[in-house]
């Protein structure tokens, strides 16, 4: 899978059950939304090098679920665990007029405005 797109890094192995339901969260949100993303299970062998590498942008090593935004030419953007995903969409919901003066608010919108839609 090639350009912008969202990555979501999860853990097949996990047991944690805040981690297995912030998952689903996480990626019910992203699906809902329609955005074109990809699940990369850092439990897997053969993801061992992706998990690397987006561990090594993140700063979070063993901790799921992790998003990030593909950028198209092999470069990840760390956008949050889940606790600062649902933020985001938290802040999506303060009233337009406090978001137009404040355009350095990040919000989920603004922050995966240029994520495509899945096709």
């Amino acid at each position: 899978m090639s350009g912008v797109r969202v990555i979501v890094l999860v853990s097949g192995l996990t047991t944690d059950q805040i981690q297995m339901v912030n998952t689903r969260r996480l990626e019910d949100l992203i699906a809902g939304k329609k955005f074109a993303f990809e699940r990369v299970d850092g439990a897997l062998a053969e993801n061992k090098e992706i998990r690397d590498t987006l561990f090594g942008v993140s700063g979070h090593r063993g901790k799921y679920p992790q998003c990030f935004i593909a950028d198209g030419t092999g470069g990840y953007r760390f956008v949050g665990l889940w606790e600062e995903i649902e933020s985001l969409v938290d802040c999506d919901a303060l009233p337009k007029e406090v978001l137009d003066s404040n355009p350095n608010i990040p919000t989920f919108s603004r922050v995966f405005a240029d994520v495509p839609l899945a096709e």
